[in-house]
């Protein structure tokens, strides 16, 4: 059994299912994955959550939304 708290920790952040699923089979059970599928949901996720690395889609709802994401990201980590 693996112990979730000890693994390192991973936000994806993509609006394409596909892309959630495919990431989740290939990092398997060895991070502990968080999902997001906007920006968004992406800052409610980071607020309560502190992780190792984001991977953020830079186009999703509009083709700037991941870019614009960034440093509000930055600053709600910063704070964690």
């Amino acid at each position: 059994m693996i112990v979730k708290n000890n693994l390192p920790k991973v936000l994806i952040v993509d609006d394409d299912k596909n892309i959630h699923l495919a990431l989740k089979s290939a990092l398997g059970t060895e991070y502990d994955l968080k999902s997001a599928y906007n920006s968004d949901e992406a800052k409610v996720v980071l607020k309560s959550n502190y992780v190792d690395l984001v991977l953020l889609d830079m186009e999703m709802r509009n083709e700037r939304e991941g870019l614009d994401a960034i440093p509000k990201i930055l600053e709600i980590h910063t704070l964690s």
